[in-house]
């Protein structure tokens, strides 16, 4: 499964409630907590596409004074012509596998097109309406990042690296939506997953990240999660970009090397990275900096 896949997938599932409060907080309001269920996501073969697919989230749950019901929600990275009818026969198995309504949702977190999609299945014969199914969607690139900073809420954190936005707003993006995640005080593995999440939707030029990184250390100086993020996610991606405009490609080998070097050598390396005249001159620095060193 490419990395975009499970990323969307696993914020989906760590942050569901999160997630369904966003866009229907009534509904969300009325879920009880304690019974909520993922259940195993069903592989089954798509006759129309002739494809084998898994579901992506299934949800069980209770709502207050009306039962069980099922959450469906599937997460679609390409814009395709037979998503409306996949969603249709999803719901229907879902449907008659429990016997409980489904509230089927799908979350599109493609580029392009930008044109409203469908959210509806329809079955005619001739002139007449046999069947009109309805889903509700939630597509990223129609949503405005503004209406959703400052809001709280960690899944709008996330997406807002998805939404629409000019490009020039693009680095004021990035930086609001980790230092939003950051005030939440969620756990480490929680916050990863969000600063994963951007990171990988919304990459910047090295000088727009380089402006986050310092942005974000003016706004939280003693955040260790930041480091961790900058050194796994980020940093390394700008040291390299800009060792690779005075050095050209650097061998996986050295890498290694750079991507092993404590937070703060990365920030040293990146500074320093454009003097170095030639290639030997990094595996020096590399060699006197390892495990955190430095110059004798």
């Amino acid at each position: 499964m490419p990395i975009h896949d499970r990323l969307s997938k696993e914020l989906l599932r760590v942050f569901f409630l999160e997630f369904i409060t966003l866009f229907w907080p009534k509904l969300a309001a009325l879920i009880e907590r304690d019974s909520i269920e993922f259940l195993q996501q069903e592989i089954f073969t798509d006759v129309t596409a002739g494809e084998r697919h898994e579901a992506d989230l299934v949800v069980l749950a209770r709502l207050a004074g009306l039962g069980g019901i099922l959450f469906q929600v599937e997460s679609q990275g390409t814009a395709r012509s037979i998503f409306p009818e996949r969603m249709f026969s999803y719901f229907s198995r879902f449907h008659l596998a429990r016997r409980l309504p489904v509230f089927p949702i799908a979350v599109l977190t493609y580029d392009s097109p930008r044109e409203q999609a469908i959210d509806y299945y329809d079955v005619t014969v001739g002139d007449e309406p046999v069947m009109s199914f309805k889903f509700r969607v939630v597509q990223l690139n129609r949503l405005d990042w503004r209406d959703y900073e400052g809001c709280g809420n960690p899944v709008a954190y996330g997406f807002m690296s998805q939404m629409r936005m000019m490009a020039e707003e693009r680095k004021l993006v990035k930086l609001e939506s980790l230092r939003s995640t950051l005030a939440l005080g969620l756990d480490p593995a929680r916050t990863q997953l969000i600063f994963g999440y951007v990171n990988t939707y919304l990459r910047l030029k090295p000088e727009e990240e380089e402006w986050v990184v310092e942005a974000l250390k003016i706004s939280n100086p003693d955040q260790g999660l930041f480091w961790t993020y900058w050194h796994e996610a980020g940093m390394v991606n700008v040291a390299e970009q800009v060792l690779k405009r005075r050095l050209g490609e650097l061998p996986e080998s050295t890498m290694a090397r750079i991507r092993a070097l404590p937070p703060e050598k990365i920030v040293d390396l990146t500074e320093c990275a454009r003097d170095f005249p030639t290639a030997s001159s990094l595996d020096e620095w590399l060699a006197a900096n390892a495990n955190g060193g430095g110059p004798v």
